[in-house]
């Protein structure tokens, strides 16, 4: 990433080492599932975790709650898992997959 901040007299360039090592890893099967239906499964839970805000803030204002939101956040979570046959373990790793490997959330 290059940045460049007010005052900054040259801009900083930041590597993301765990993306840099993804670059030539091949696709591979995780959970019986392609690695674009895992890419697909952590953009829904991107969505999910909006709906939960946007629910959440709806009801109870802002900033909502903790507890309404984790306890929303594990309702949806918990049928996003079930939709796809997974474990909410697996569900997590899709995520925590996606974190490293950079994939886009939109």
């Amino acid at each position: 990433m290059l940045s460049r901040h007010y005052g900054d007299a040259e801009p900083t360039i930041e590597i993301n080492e765990r993306q840099m090592a993804q670059l030539g890893a091949k696709p591979e099967k995780r959970f019986a599932l392609s690695e674009e239906k895992r890419k697909q499964i952590y953009k829904e839970i991107f969505k999910a975790d909006e709906k939960v805000q946007d629910e959440a803030e709806k009801k109870y204002g802002v900033p909502a709650p903790a507890e309404v939101i984790k306890k929303l956040g594990e309702k949806y979570r918990k049928q996003l898992a079930k939709i796809y046959g997974l474990t909410r373990k697996q569900l997590g790793d899709i995520e925590i997959e996606g974190m490293e490997k950079g994939w886009p959330f939109f």
